[in-house]
């Protein structure tokens, strides 16, 4: 007998029941709050312990790369926009408040003042808080040099039962000697301190007197040439470069004696010294020089006026120059800085002769010489007497065009981007003069752009950077004829940490190495502020 599934009537009974729907659970609300309250919480706790923890930066060490408490201010001469630390008014680490009464300028120098006396003559941009970073916690985390990481102070790990966490460069590893030398790192390993005292305690490992510095077989060995300069990937270089002089931000209330400091060779037209056009054959190099031409001018200056001598580029920080009564300026701008970074956009009208870029250090010159009809760049090392190439490379400008270029001469090593591609990879190494000399002549030519041929072209947007420059911190020495200014000898299972602004950074320079069991974790991205006034989101290099 057949049976028609599709009546239910006639249907025969299931061999084994149906599985009904069971009835909803009543709901308890106070419970299932309490329950999400206790998972969300243990969740957190979880995150905090073992993958990320956020941090709020409370001070200027690593400025400009990280920023603590600070103010954006817009230069009224230039309008050049930049942060100015006032953690000694808003959250003093030390001794009583201070107010910041007025800054300087790092674009054109115009001294800006609020504060006369007892007096606000003009109201001051608001502070912001520091920048907020996210530090990944993962277990058995490796750190690598030039990381930028979390650490507990390891004098005092915690005061008052509250965590005293450190934020700074890691750049020395286990076993390392580090030695800084005219605003440069350098490395050896395998140097030989039997001689030095030795600690009693595993523990003390971390204290600067077992990081033996200065010692002589150190400086022996430096002075044997057994330490390399410690190269920044370009990332990093981008990360840690301060700003010179921005072209697209003139001083307006200069007298008309001033000239400009960037300015063409005969045949280079400009429009209100911002653009420079070549429209004309040249046989010989024909360059747009930098000058590195200071006034001090703005509130309490003089007027302005020419003539103007051209300086040597030293170590300014705009940040640094909040005017208090407690922060110390004798380290700023003091120090000669070589390394230097160019960078503009072109526009190529006839894709036929050169386009170059220089930079001067001491003795020699450094040269990116792009044929246009090719695409090729030619690295060139110029001295007093000899040019030689050092690097040959084929890149995206060729023909007509625009583009992004920009050269630095960071850490011994000649870098290229051309519309932010790097033809040259990291760089193209030498080994240079490390006398700490700067060239009467070169050095007042820190850099230039120019043409070679019968190239036509416009050249725009001219910034000027320099690298960040290490001091040797307290403990700095009158040292002898081709010693270093500092060395330093990280023990095993230890690392140096330093920050990036050097001269205001209270770091492994100063009171020691980190033991790697206080490391926390490696910084990775600046998740506020945001707003476009002054955003900051982003990776951390």
């Amino acid at each position: 007998m057949s049976t028609n599934l599709s009546n239910p009537a006639e249907a025969s009974p299931p061999l084994f029941p149906l599985p009904t729907k069971p009835h909803a659970p009543h709901k308890n609300g106070p419970r299932e709050a309490v329950e999400t309250i206790v998972f969300v919480t243990v969740l957190v706790l979880l995150l905090k312990s073992f993958v990320a923890e956020a941090f709020v930066i409370p001070t200027g060490s690593m400025a400009e790369t990280l920023l603590g408490y600070r103010r954006y201010v817009k230069c009224p001469s230039c309008g050049y926009e930049f942060p100015v630390n006032c953690s000694e008014e808003v959250d003093p680490q030390r001794g009583m408040r201070e107010d910041v009464t007025g800054c300087t300028c790092p674009n054109c120098r115009f001294h800006e003042v609020w504060k006369q006396g007892l007096d606000w003559i003009k109201k001051p941009p608001m502070w912001g808080s520091g920048d907020r970073v996210l530090v990944a916690k993962w277990p058995l985390q490796k750190f690598q040099r030039w990381d930028v990481v979390v650490f507990k102070f390891p004098k005092d790990p915690q005061q008052n039962w509250v965590p005293m966490n450190y934020i700074k460069r890691l750049t020395g590893l286990p076993g390392d000697t580090i030695a800084i030398n005219n605003g440069d790192l350098h490395v050896a390993r395998g140097i030989d301190y039997k001689e030095q005292d030795q600690p009693t305690r595993e523990l003390d490992r971390w204290w600067k007197t077992f990081m033996w510095p200065n010692a002589e077989t150190a400086k022996e060995a430096f002075r044997n040439g057994q330490f390399t300069i410690l190269r920044k990937p370009p990332a990093n270089m981008l990360a840690m470069r301060r700003i010179v002089y921005d072209n697209d931000h003139l001083p307006t209330d200069l007298g008309p004696g001033v000239p400009p400091r960037w300015a063409g060779d005969p045949g280079w037209t400009n429009v209100a010294d911002r653009e420079f056009t070549q429209s004309k054959d040249v046989d010989a190099d024909s360059w747009v020089r930098y000058r590195h031409l200071l006034l001090a001018h703005g509130v309490g200056q003089p007027k302005p006026e020419g003539p103007v001598e051209p300086s040597i580029i030293r170590n300014f920080m705009g940040y640094n120059y909040a005017d208090t009564g407690k922060i110390d300026h004798s380290n700023e701008d003091k120090y000669w800085v070589g390394d230097l970074m160019v960078e503009c956009n072109v526009d190529v009208a006839a894709g036929a002769g050169e386009f170059l870029m220089e930079l001067s250090k001491g003795p020699e010159r450094f040269q990116a010489r792009f044929d246009l009809s090719t695409g090729v760049c030619r690295l060139m090392r110029v001295g007093k007497v000899t040019s030689t190439e050092i690097g040959k490379a084929e890149t995206k400008l060729k023909g007509t065009g625009k583009h992004f270029v920009r050269f630095a001469n960071f850490d011994e090593r000649l870098t290229v981007w051309v519309d932010q591609s790097l033809p040259f990879g990291d760089g193209v190494d030498y080994s240079g003069d490390r006398s700490g000399i700067p060239d009467d002549v070169n050095d007042k030519q820190p850099a230039s752009v120019g043409t070679r041929g019968p190239a036509r072209l416009t050249i725009r947007n001219l910034k000027l950077f320099r690298d960040t420059y290490y001091t040797a911190g307290g403990g700095q020495v009158l040292k002898g004829a081709g010693d270093p200014d500092l060395t330093l000898f990280v023990q095993p299972g230890h690392y140096l940490c330093m920050g990036d602004n050097s001269t205001q950074s209270s770091d492994g320079r100063d009171w020691g190495a980190v033991p790697e069991r206080l490391m926390l974790g490696k910084a990775l991205i600046v998740y506020f502020p945001v707003w476009p006034l002054a955003p900051r989101f982003g990776p951390i290099r």
